[in-house]
């Protein structure tokens, strides 16, 4: 039998007192909360579908009082900013962060406004190493884009969530994403129109460790608030070769997908013509101690 691993709230709010230092955007003190409102709070503060770009339109969540250096980035490029190595600092992204140097952030918290984005160009390289990035409101921001083989990106140990269009790849840009926990984004990470070999022995394409899941307790963000399920962990589309994780099964850096209903899965594939199984087979789903392994064989009732 061949088995196959598919590792398939409220504050206070006091004044706000902002300044410009260059091209960046500092705050004084935190921000409001993420996800919530509070009659105690002035509605100046809040975030709500037309969120209000002045004085303050992102929100954050209480916990993280202890970020002191904080950046509000409304469509700016990191070339403009003042350093290219960040540690610590709470982002709030406004619009569209363009990458058009080599830059990296390391524990720090990015609140994204809804749709916003980040996007690479020219020889952009972010690295993020145990960030945090989610929706600063109740509506999902956009994902990061790289389109060129002069471009990577490069995610370790990060938490990624409330994503609508996710880590979008095409035409050779790299990745390095090891680690990583994508949690409630409608689509995770999408490969598309990549030709050539794209694969972890050559180094463009490395995807080993992440966990893809979702909060069962609630639903995604506006606009899929009725899905409880991200609508996908990986995608696909238009590639000669992709390698996601390890060709060893046994692996202990496999990709764990979680809450995915595999047979539907499978069923909805066969159904469209994108594979087919030469002999009758049914699911089997083990949960070991190392992840779930699901396998298929020989369905003998």
């Amino acid at each position: 039998m061949k088995s196959y691993k598919l590792i398939v709230a409220v504050v206070i709010m006091p004044l706000l007192e902002v300044w410009q230092s260059n091209a960046e955007y500092h705050l004084s003190i935190n921000p409001p909360c993420i996800h919530g409102s509070n009659a105690d709070v002035d509605p100046q503060f809040l975030c709500t579908t037309a969120y209000m770009p002045t004085p303050n339109p992102y929100c954050c969540d209480a916990t993280y009082s202890s970020f002191i250096n904080q950046i509000i980035v409304n469509n700016l490029s990191s070339s403009s900013f003042n350093n290219t190595a960040y540690t610590n600092y709470a982002f709030y992204i406004d619009g569209t962060l363009t990458i058009d140097n080599s830059i990296s952030f390391t524990n720090c918290h990015f609140f994204f406004t809804p749709n916003a984005k980040i996007q690479l160009v020219n020889n952009g390289v972010l690295t993020m190493n145990n960030c945090t990035l989610q929706a600063g409101c109740e509506q999902m921001w956009d994902g990061i884009y790289a389109d060129d083989a002069s471009q990577q990106i490069n995610l370790n140990g990060c938490t990624i969530s409330d994503m609508k269009s996710g880590v979008q790849l095409s035409k050779q840009a790299r990745i390095n994403a090891t680690g990583n926990t994508f949690k409630d984004n409608y689509l995770s990470i999408y490969f598309n129109n990549i030709s050539g070999a794209y694969n972890s022995s050559i180094g463009n394409c490395i995807v080993l460790g992440n966990t893809f899941t979702d909060d069962a307790t609630k639903n995604l963000l506006a606009p899929y608030q009725t899905q409880s399920k991200s609508e996908s962990g990986i995608v696909i589309f238009w590639c000669n070769e992709v390698q996601i994780g390890e060709l060893n099964i046994n692996s202990p850096s496999s990709n764990l997908f979680e809450n995915i209903d595999v047979q539907a899965l499978l069923d909805d594939l066969v159904e469209k013509g994108y594979i087919k199984f030469e002999h009758p087979k049914k699911l089997v789903t083990e949960i070991t101690e190392n992840g779930t392994i699901t396998s298929r064989v020989y369905d003998e009732t």
